[in-house]
């Protein structure tokens, strides 16, 4: 279809959210057809230079002018953001004074749900007693393998909670707001939107230095690792417990940050795109 749509003289104009799926399913079918679509393409969107600069390498784009860099628009007053900390909480179960992690989102093997569990589990420290971890989202595919794994492994530890089901919107500002810091304990990632909407809701990430999440997030407003270090989640985690005191300010600066990417200026930049093809 597409190949009927270039030949009749239609533009043809691809946001690249991912190099390939992320359940690593008929990988060898999924490139074929990136790398056709990358080709018939009049013009592609990053979110970042990273991305570009993947795009380039993994789809072996010759004609890299054709790649434009759009950031992913914030997504403040997108949500309900009326409830405060205390409130949040109330709803949740947690404690008023306990220090909250928080995964919120769909659970898929590539976000790293497994891993989040186990290294939490094991801040063992005098400081993590005060500690807590919600995991909120339903499970992709109704994965009852991943069901199954999941509620094993936070049955280990009881300072986890776990809220299952998809969650709907107008409850996102009741999970972000309960929280002090949002995780993403990503396996592999190029863009993140539910980066963006942590920053929107400003509030501390913790995140690995991978894909556009480097270019986004910065020292003053997040915890970031090196993906390949196997203990670097468990590490941004202490080091989060460390300096809880800043936690707050940290989360003040990722809302400043995602201020910038707001959509008139992202609907600008994408009309650029859109009128270069003309």
């Amino acid at each position: 279809e597409l190949i009927i749509i270039k030949i009749i003289g239609i533009k043809i104009i691809w946001t690249v959210h991912n190099i390939k799926n992320h359940e690593n399913k008929n990988l060898a079918l999924d490139r074929i057809y990136s790398l056709t679509v990358a080709k018939l393409a009049n013009a592609m969107i990053a979110h970042c230079h990273i991305a570009k600069k993947e795009i380039v390498k993994k789809f072996s784009v010759k004609n890299t002018d054709k790649i434009f860099v759009v950031p992913h628009g914030n997504y403040i007053e997108a949500y309900d953001n009326k409830i405060g900390k205390l409130n949040a909480r109330k709803i949740l179960g947690l404690q008023d004074s306990s220090m909250v992690f928080l995964f919120l989102g769909t659970i898929r093997a590539y976000k790293g749900v497994f891993e989040l569990i186990d290294q939490f589990s094991q801040l063992n420290s005098d400081k993590s007693n005060n500690i807590q971890l919600v995991i909120a989202g339903r499970i992709y595919d109704d994965s009852q393998e991943i069901t199954d794994t999941l509620k094993e492994k936070i049955a280990k530890d009881p300072r986890i909670k776990f809220f299952p089901g998809f969650i709907p919107d107008d409850e996102v500002q009741v999970y972000m707001n309960a929280c002090d810091v949002v995780i993403f304990p990503y396996r592999d990632i190029l863009t993140s939107g539910a980066v963006i909407l942590a920053m929107s809701f400003g509030r501390a990430c913790i995140a690995p230095c991978k894909g556009c999440i480097g270019e986004v997030l910065d020292e003053q407003g997040a915890f970031l690792y090196q993906i390949d270090d196997k203990k670097g989640l468990m590490k941004a985690m202490n080091s989060a417990i460390e300096k809880q005191h800043e936690l707050l300010s940290m989360g003040q600066y990722n809302f400043k940050l995602a201020q910038q990417y707001n959509w008139d200026y992202i609907a600008q930049m994408t009309a650029d795109v859109y009128r270069h093809c003309l």
